[in-house]
């Protein structure tokens, strides 16, 4: 099959693992479309691979969905991901929905949808598959990665520690997101481990 044989008006699903809360740079892109191999979307590679999803509907009652991720783990790379990184928790899935006329095209980023966010809590592994437990960025106020709390607007880190990277000459630092843009002015990138998207209160 190739994309062509697609229905033009069909769904797309891609999937992408981003560990940079875990202090890594690398992201992980794959699909579950049969038979198609690689698919190039908005510039970058999403790899075959035999996943399945559960749980990304909203309920009627208001509670938010706690999805799960299952990928096979044939070829166990997944197993030394979690054996490395502390079973990928805190790191980031992003699902995007587009459409087959979308694909393969020069920058090109269209989605159906805005994209999901979601991240690792938990994990379940045995020699054929892992499981990812998944959870809204709304319903993860509190929760321990490996390294720190998540906290919405509060930094965690020392002050010019390695992981703060700040050289400048201001003595103090009240950690806060708007006290590190002060750090970090435009164009500078901010250098804080904060999450923007968590709520104060975890939503019940």
């Amino acid at each position: 099959m190739s994309l062509t044989d697609l229905i033009q008006d069909a769904k797309i699903h891609l999937y992408e693992i981003d560990l940079a809360a875990l202090g890594v740079t690398d992201k992980y892109r794959f699909h579950s479309e049969n038979k198609v191999g690689t698919i190039i979307w908005n510039d970058r590679a999403f790899k075959e691979m035999p996943i399945q999803i559960e749980g990304f509907e909203i309920s009627g009652r208001g509670s938010l969905p706690t999805p799960t991720l299952t990928i096979s783990n044939v070829f166990g790379v997944f197993s030394d991901l979690i054996s490395e990184y502390d079973g990928l928790v805190g790191s980031q899935l992003t699902r995007y929905v587009t459409t087959p006329d979308h694909l393969n095209q020069v920058g090109d980023d269209y989605t159906i949808t805005d994209p999901d966010e979601w991240y690792v809590s938990g994990y379940q592994e045995n020699s054929i598959s892992v499981t990812f437990n998944l959870k809204s960025s709304f319903d993860l106020q509190g929760v321990k990665l490996p390294n720190r709390i998540i906290l919405r607007d509060l930094c965690s880190w020392v002050y010019k520690s390695a992981e703060c990277s700040y050289l400048g000459s201001l003595p103090t630092c009240a950690k806060t997101l708007a006290d590190c843009e002060n750090h970090f002015p435009s164009p500078q990138l901010i250098n804080g481990s904060f999450f923007p998207g968590v709520d104060l209160l975890r939503k019940t």
